[in-house]
């Protein structure tokens, strides 16, 4: 690393044809401009300048040595400004990991964001199991629920409801509940990555009411759980801004509206709160804008 710095030092005084002016630019005093210049000498057993009192001249080596100095500062300045550019501009590739039922919002943003910035790319993997971000590299990632991991920042995004839904074929054979205490009564389908799928807390106010639920089907993705719920299997309890669609086109019917169950928060999670690159910041941005003004999320406010 000395050597490094001593050839920047040595290609800043060819460039400023003397020492004084290459001290000037670089901040520091001619003496130790000159001292740089002198161990870098003794290192490689060549003199690399003719010094007299009027000029300064490269010799041979040193007019060699020269280029090849000037090349290596040229590419360490030059990766400084890609790391700033990453920083600075949203450029290269954003890597965003999120659920499966995230996917017409997640998509959506990934859309504005590559129409507002040409140099952006977006890279984006849906699953309803965690990953590990680090390990894969991911540069942000969409989370239902706090992240259990404190290593990782996590910056709420918005409230989520959960509904309790079936579909009207299921109501009319197994009849509509009035009452969470009569969940535990019916047929579910299973959500088998939650911590604890077999337990709802319903709230209504001061009101609280936990009821154990269960079911012969387990599923562990939410497509498939919805799928299975509009075919009349079973009631689930999943994030209503999922379920909106398929409310408003009367293939499922939801229950217990006055009472809130399952109700957790969404957030975006990301390894370093230092030195964010501004990739990550406007995709937060833009997922807060969305989500502020996405209907589907209205009943979650």
């Amino acid at each position: 690393m000395d050597n490094l710095r001593r050839m920047a030092v040595f290609a800043q005084v060819v460039d400023s044809a003397g020492f004084s002016e290459a001290a000037r630019k670089l901040g520091i005093t001619r003496s130790a401009v000159s001292r740089q210049v002198a161990l870098l000498e003794d290192m490689l057993g060549a003199r690399l300048l003719n010094r007299t009192t009027r000029r300064l001249s490269l010799t041979e080596a040193g007019d060699r040595y020269y280029r090849s100095c000037a090349r290596i500062v040229a590419e360490a300045a030059a990766a400084d400004r890609a790391v700033r550019n990453l920083h600075d501009e949203p450029i290269g590739t954003l890597k965003v990991n999120g659920p499966v039922i995230g996917s017409r919002f997640l998509v959506e943003v990934a859309r504005r964001l590559m129409a507002r910035y040409p140099t952006l790319n977006v890279d984006l993997s849906l699953e309803d199991s965690y990953i590990n971000l680090v390990e894969e590299g991911v540069d942000v990632a969409v989370r239902i629920g706090h992240p259990d991991d404190s290593a990782l920042v996590a910056r709420k995004l918005a409230p989520i409801h959960h509904a309790v839904v079936g579909s009207p074929s299921y109501f009319e054979k197994h009849g509509v509940p009035r009452h969470p205490a009569e969940l535990a009564q019916h047929e579910w389908l299973i959500y088998s990555l939650l911590a604890s799928p077999n337990r709802l807390v319903f709230t209504r106010g001061e009101q609280r009411v936990p009821v154990r639920i269960g079911g012969r089907m387990r599923l562990n993705g939410g497509p498939a759980i919805r799928e299975a719920a509009c075919s009349g299997m079973g009631l689930v309890a999943m994030p209503s801004f999922y379920l909106a669609d398929d409310l408003e086109r009367g293939r499922l019917q939801a229950v217990l509206t006055d009472w809130r169950a399952r109700t957790s928060d969404m957030y975006a999670v990301y390894a370093h709160r230092e030195h964010l690159p501004s990739k990550v910041r406007v995709f937060v941005d833009a997922l807060l804008e969305l989500l502020a003004s996405d209907p589907a999320f209205e009943a979650s406010r």
